[in-house]
């Protein structure tokens, strides 16, 4: 029985370190997406400047974007939680982790500082504006 535990708690371990491996190459992969497409879109910065909106309402377009590419996976998830939570306590019962009340509570709070850290943290990656705004700015 302790062989049977120890090879439970070894994959146990094993596969949250390979879920935090996966989610972070998934964020990774999502942000430098971003950021590229940033790069790729400056054309489009510049016509918006160019059109009269000011360097705030493009600073706001953008943050929109981006938040809404980092929150729908975490959406997602909330939701994937939420059907295999079953599962997820029938995992923990054989670790004698019986608590239903601090699993619920780990989850929002890790949801929570991921929600704040993509919302107070994540800036705006984009090439500086051109002249145009800068243009502005002077006037």
């Amino acid at each position: 029985m302790r062989g049977l535990l120890r090879c439970l708690r070894r994959r146990f371990y094993l596969g949250i370190l390979l879920s935090i491996v996966f989610a972070l190459a998934a964020v990774l992969i999502i942000y430098y997406k971003q950021v590229s497409e940033g790069y790729e879109d400056q054309a489009s910065f510049d016509i918006m400047a160019k059109v009269g909106m000011t360097e705030k309402d493009i600073n706001s377009a953008v943050n929109s974007q981006i938040l809404t590419v980092f929150f729908i996976p975490l959406v997602f998830s909330a939701i994937h939680l939420c059907f295999a939570f079953p599962m997820i306590k029938k995992i923990l019962e054989l670790f004698a982790l019986m608590n239903d009340g601090l699993f619920i509570l780990t989850t929002a709070l890790s949801f929570a500082v991921f929600t704040l850290f993509l919302h107070y943290r994540l800036p705006p990656h984009r090439p500086r504006l051109s002249r145009h705004c800068e243009k502005q700015k002077r006037r």
